[in-house]
Parts: structure tokens; C-alpha cells; sequence
């Protein structure tokens, strides 16, 4: 269970109340700003960001259309491979 503290942070008495878990939106967006400051030889989000936003765009697009082509074609593993953020396939099962 998450807690988030609540009140002046100097008190003495502790004011915590449970919190949601994140939705996945709210997971994405803190997995993006974590990753933002790394090293873009390493994490492709930092590349991006060194890049500048019409790379970022320009990805963002990519990806859309590589998953709407997978949904209409019923492609379920497709779909889920490229909204999850998992590395691709292995060439002997990709499509």
C-alpha cells in the first residue's frame, strides 16, 4: 500500500492516508521523467529528449502506426508487444 503524507511535513504527528495505486498513465509519465536525465547511449527516452521534440514526435507517431496496423490486422501480440515497452521479438517469431 502506497501512503502519501499529508499536512506540514515538520509536524511531530503523522498525518498518512492510503493512496491509489497509479494507473498506468501516471506510472508512464514518472518511468518517462526518471529516464529523461539518463545517458542517451543508453536509454532511448534520453536520446529522445537530446533530440529534441520533433524526433520525439516523430517516434511518437511511429509507434502509433505500427500498433494500429497490428490492431487491424487482429495481431493481439502485436498490439501488446508494442504498447508494453518490451524489447522486440526474437527474429524467429517476428512477423
Amino acid at each position: 500500500m502506497r501512503l502519501r503524507w499529508h499536512g506540514d511535513s515538520s509536524s511531530r504527528q503523522a498525518d498518512l492516508a492510503p493512496v491509489e495505486p497509479m494507473d498506468p498513465i501516471e506510472r508512464l509519465y514518472l518511468a518517462v521523467l526518471a529516464a529523461r536525465g539518463g545517458d542517451p547511449a543508453v536509454s532511448r527516452t534520453a536520446k529522445l529528449f537530446r533530440e529534441g521534440l520533433p524526433k520525439m514526435a516523430k517516434k511518437v507517431a511511429e509507434e502509433a502506426v505500427e500498433v494500429g496496423l497490428d490492431a487491424v490486422q487482429f495481431e493481439r501480440e502485436g498490439v501488446v508487444r508494442e504498447t508494453a515497452g518490451s524489447p522486440p521479438l526474437a527474429a524467429s517469431t517476428a512477423r
